[in-house]
C-alpha cells in the first residue's frame, strides 16, 4: 500500500512539475510581449479626418513609422488619377474608415464587399520634405 502510495504522489509531483514549467514559460512570453509593446509603441499621431491628416508640425527626424489610421477619401467603383480630382470631373466621395470596411461605400445592388475604387488621403506638411519618405 505504501509504494502505490509513493507512485500515485510521484505521478501528481511530476503533473504539478510539467504544469508549473508551462506556466513560467508562458508567463515569461507575455512578459516579453508586453515589455515589447511599450518599446515599439507608436507615439501619439494625427488621425485622418474627411481624408486630410494634417503633419504639420511634425518632426519627421526623429519619429518612427506612422499609423495612416482615419478617415479616407473613397470613389467606389472608378479608377481616378490626381489630375481628374483637380479638374473636378469625379462624383463626391465617400468617406471610409480606415482600417475598415469599404461596404457601405460601394453600391447597394450587392452585400457584398467585392468590388473596386480608389483611396485617397491628402498629407499636409509644413514644407517641401528634404528626402523622400516610404509608404
Amino acid at each position: 500500500m505504501s509504494n502505490l502510495t509513493f507512485m500515485i504522489w510521484l505521478r501528481n509531483y511530476t503533473f504539478l512539475k510539467q504544469i508549473t514549467i508551462i506556466m513560467v514559460f508562458l508567463s515569461i512570453l507575455l512578459g516579453l510581449r508586453w515589455f515589447w509593446f511599450i518599446i515599439v509603441a507608436t507615439p501619439e499621431h494625427p488621425r485622418a479626418t474627411q481624408g486630410v491628416l494634417d503633419m504639420r508640425g511634425w518632426n519627421f527626424e526623429n519619429s518612427s513609422s506612422i499609423p495612416l489610421n482615419g478617415e479616407w477619401e473613397f470613389y467606389p467603383e472608378a479608377f481616378i488619377s490626381h489630375k481628374d480630382i483637380m479638374r473636378s470631373i469625379v462624383a463626391q466621395p465617400h468617406y471610409v474608415q480606415v482600417p475598415g470596411d469599404w461596404r457601405n461605400a460601394l453600391s447597394k445592388e450587392s452585400d457584398s464587399s467585392f468590388g473596386y475604387g480608389t483611396y485617397r488621403l491628402r498629407i499636409l506638411v509644413d514644407q517641401p520634405l528634404n528626402q523622400p519618405y516610404t509608404f
